[in-house]
């Protein structure tokens, strides 16, 4: 019986040391693993007790500060940095945590190893078994990367609002109600308000009602396709301050927070008045030129850098008996498929202004022909062909002609030539004919582009005069000598 309660108490010890046993494996692995979060960590991470000795230090400590293990364990911080920086700059903060406050600051500082770093530094009371504060723990972070995006992010801010500030073009922000919550300067001269008036102010207080309703149909549209489309760009009006309407082209973008949903709209604002009157000048210009081209009994169409007709008008129409838009110009105009071998399309593309005469083979008809270049705003050259027909006013000259050799009479063409009063002092002879050269014995090849006292010096001054008035009064004259 008593060897049995000596077993039962015995198995009781056992167990309990093993519990005991089992309790101080997880401590030892816990002091393993702190021991090695502390030597292993990225931060600066030292013990040291009320006298500011150092107990303990990291790897990472001992190699920012450039000393040995030996040369900092046991001896205090005036020690290593010196009594002057210790006083100034540690000391006021370690008493405060040496009395139980946690103290945080940041502070720039120059290392022996890596120069002047930004670090957070954080002391922590550190308590003994009996709960009493026997010295503190230093925790340091270098943050240097940190403070440079800070930095950065803050010039960015400071360059983009003063590129806001001083743009020509007002620069908004709207909540989801469509409330301004910014609004830079620009405001004032487009609009007539001051940046304190505006902002707080809803959109539909600035806008005509079919105008508003517009734009609220457009962000509805945007919201409902989020993200695949995140801008809208179109035109409005908005209410000057005097009640003036003004035209604004908006260029608005919506913004999503980290979770992609939507929190506020921002873009910018412009006024359009300058190219409203621009547009309005060019269409007005425009129906004026189709007018024109309408109502022009020549025919014209024109030309696209690919040889395409573009358009052609009524008269070209009715011509070609048919519309003949997006086909090849050589086929249209003259049924052929190839480039015509007068084809001049190659220098209207440089800019040059091509006058032609041609014979088309089509209808035989001969035809005066203007090419003129079209500068499109994109930088492309359209050729713009005008045709008029002079098939009568070939086949009159060409009468004319038969007429001016075959008459009787003897006939010349002079230009008179006048002195600085305006008197005829001699004549050129510009064209004869056979009859002329038969009764005064001139050939034309001779006397055509000479004066008459260049041919006959000794003319007498009086047929100079007779031949001066009719040229610069208009009257004929008959007389015989």
């Amino acid at each position: 019986m008593v060897q049995k309660q000596l077993y039962k108490e015995l198995g009781k010890k056992i167990k309990k040391l093993e519990e005991e046993n089992l309790i101080l494996k997880q401590a030892v692995m816990e002091q393993k693993l702190y021991k090695q979060i502390f030597k292993e960590s990225n931060d600066y991470l030292a013990l040291l007790d009320r006298d500011y000795r150092y107990q303990l230090v990291n790897d990472t400590y001992v190699r920012n500060i450039g000393k040995k293990y030996e040369d900092i364990l046991g001896h205090t911080v005036p020690e290593l940095f010196g009594n002057e920086f210790f006083e100034q700059n540690q000391k006021p903060m370690i008493d405060r945590c040496l009395k139980g406050e946690i103290v945080r600051y940041q502070r720039l500082v120059d290392f022996q190893n890596l120069g002047k770093r930004f670090v957070d530094i954080t002391h922590t009371p550190y308590l003994d078994e009996s709960g009493i504060i026997s010295g503190y723990i230093v925790n340091g972070r270098d943050i240097t990367d940190i403070k440079s995006t800070e930095e950065a992010l803050r010039v960015s801010e400071k360059r983009h609002r003063l590129l806001a500030e001083n743009t020509v073009d007002i620069v908004w922000q709207m909540n989801l109600d469509l409330e301004f919550t910014y609004i830079n300067q620009s405001i004032l001269p487009l609009l007539g308000y001051t940046p304190e008036e505006f902002i707080g102010s809803k959109l539909s207080e600035h806008s005509p009602l079919d105008e508003l309703e517009k734009i609220q149909s457009i962000f509805s549209s945007v919201l409902e396709e989020t993200p695949n489309r995140m801008n809208a760009i179109f035109e409005t009006i908005f209410f000057h301050k005097n009640g003036k309407e003004v035209p604004c082209e908006i260029s608005g973008k919506l913004i999503l927070d980290d979770e992609g949903k939507p929190i506020y709209i921002q873009g910018n604002t412009r006024n359009i008045t300058e190219r409203k009157f621009a547009e309005d000048a060019l269409r007005e210009s425009e129906e004026n030129y189709r007018s024109m081209m309408e109502a022009m009994e020549d025919s014209a169409y024109i030309c696209s850098p690919d040889f395409r007709v573009d358009y052609m008008n009524p008269a070209m129409i009715k011509r070609i008996g048919y519309e003949a838009i997006g086909k090849l110009c050589h086929k249209v105009m003259y049924g052929i498929d190839e480039k015509c071998s007068w084809c001049v399309h190659e220098s209207v593309m440089k800019g040059e202004h091509v006058k032609t005469e041609i014979i088309n083979p089509l209808d035989s008809k001969t035809y005066n022909i203007s090419n003129s270049p079209i500068f499109h705003t994109d930088g492309s050259i359209s050729k713009l062909t005008i045709y008029r027909d002079i098939t009568a006013h070939r086949q009159v000259e060409e009468d004319y002609q038969m007429l001016f050799h075959k008459m009787l009479n003897g006939f010349a063409l002079c230009e008179i030539i006048c002195d600085t009063a305006g008197n005829p002092i001699d004549f050129r002879y510009l064209a004869t004919n056979p009859a002329f050269e038969n009764i005064t014995g001139l050939k034309s090849e001779d006397i055509v582009g000479k004066t008459l006292l260049e041919i006959a010096p000794d003319t007498e001054h009086y047929w100079i005069e007779i031949f001066g008035k009719v040229a610069l009064t208009g009257d004929p004259i008959f007389f015989e000598n």
